[in-house]
């Protein structure tokens, strides 16, 4: 009896044990951040989405009826600091959680990094990319491979997916 108790014991710690060490699997269906180099490549994606756009150029996001972000140096009302990127993942977040399969598309990530540094930026982008995902939402980053070394353009390559490698948007 003794045997059967210490065995019960054993399996029940095992398995909260299992439990603390590997964390419940997100549920994230399909693939959905994108690195692409121009707007053109997306746009089949944003045609009838919520957008919202992180960008420089405001102008570019009317004809998708998105919500924008302005990315600016300037004290304006409507901007936002590219230093702020924790207010850019939370206005991002908070438009994911109230956009079901919305999209936002980053288009200003030269600018970003130019602010803050390759490292900050990449963290930022990954982190932003998990809470999207895990909400359903999809994320495009727009930029230009020359702005960066080929070390950094692969890391971004890894960590997001190309278009032209998936099927369908």
């Amino acid at each position: 009896m003794v045997l059967v108790g210490i065995s019960w014991i054993y399996i029940s710690f095992t398995r909260r044990l299992t439990s603390f060490f590997y964390p419940k699997e997100p549920k994230i269906k399909g693939v959905h951040a994108y690195l692409v180099t121009s707007l053109i490549e997306v746009e089949s994606l944003l045609r009838g989405s919520k957008v919202l756009a992180i960008t420089r150029n405001p102008e570019i996001y009317r004809k998708y009826n998105a919500k924008v972000v302005w990315v600016t140096t300037t004290k304006e009302k409507h901007g936002v600091s590219p230093t702020a990127l924790h207010v850019i993942l939370d206005l991002a977040i908070r438009f994911a959680q109230e956009n079901k399969g919305g999209v936002v598309v980053l288009d200003c990530v030269e600018f970003l990094i130019l602010y803050n540094g390759f490292k900050s930026t990449y963290k930022f982008l990954t982190n932003l990319k998990d809470h999207l995902l895990t909400r359903g939402a999809k994320l495009v980053i727009i930029l230009n491979p020359q702005a960066l070394d080929k070390k950094e353009w692969n890391l971004l390559r890894r960590e997001f997916i190309q278009p032209e490698n998936v099927l369908s948007l």
